[in-house]
């Protein structure tokens, strides 16, 4: 990786999801929902760099892995920028627009991606994909709700846990997340895969690997 995404990945997509038994409905909750955001895409670059390693003249394997970076820089600012209007007062539904368009490049990137890993056939390969597709589902759930009667991006509401996800779903998530990458790892040595971490702090999150 090149300089620039060694920083970017070890900084800001260190990703941090948050779980908790009460919908993300409010301004404040919503920030909460951006963090996770801001730390999805390591998840999404392991099922890429499994994949690659196994398929590395996939036309993929020279693009995406940049353009993923884009869509999620871009997914990032349009939430920060939601949530600032949102606390002064002054959010709009055209700049919810804009968010879930972006958004919805950022998951149609990753369901390229996951059809790729997917389409080796490799238990793997697949168990990876399916974790990353559960995480995506979660944060679409998190995702702000529109000021209007817009529809927002689920494209993989169907890849979701039935109920609310609290502590327990999530330490579940991780630990089984950990072996799907260990097993991974072992089996693809050249691939740069990385674990899920938890951190004790007053609010339950989850700390991805950095990406070096």
């Amino acid at each position: 990786m090149v300089k620039f995404a060694n920083k970017f990945l070890s900084t800001a997509l260190a990703i941090v999801m948050i779980f908790t038994t009460i919908p993300f409905m409010t301004g404040c909750s919503s920030s909460q929902a951006l963090a996770d955001v801001t730390k999805f895409e390591p998840v999404v670059i392991n099922a890429l760099s499994l994949a690659c390693v196994i398929v590395p003249t996939n036309p993929l394997c020279g693009t995406m892995k940049t353009k993923i970076q884009g869509d999620y820089t871009t997914v990032v600012k349009l939430w920060g920028d939601w949530n600032t209007a949102v606390a002064n007062g002054t959010a709009t539904s055209a700049m919810w627009n804009d968010l879930n368009a972006a958004f919805t490049v950022f998951e149609s990137d990753s369901a390229d991606i996951f059809s790729l890993g997917l389409s080796l056939n490799q238990p793997e390969v697949t168990a990876i994909v399916a974790s990353a597709q559960l995480f995506l589902a979660t944060i679409e759930a998190l995702f702000p709700p529109s000021p209007s009667a817009s529809m927002k991006s689920a494209r993989f509401a169907a890849y979701a846990t039935p109920g609310l996800h609290g502590s327990a779903w999530l330490s579940t998530w991780v630990k089984d997340y950990n072996q799907k990458v260990s097993v991974a790892q072992k089996l693809h040595p050249n691939a740069k895969l990385h674990q899920v971490h938890i951190h004790s702090l007053p609010v339950r999150i989850v700390t991805l690997g950095r990406v070096s």
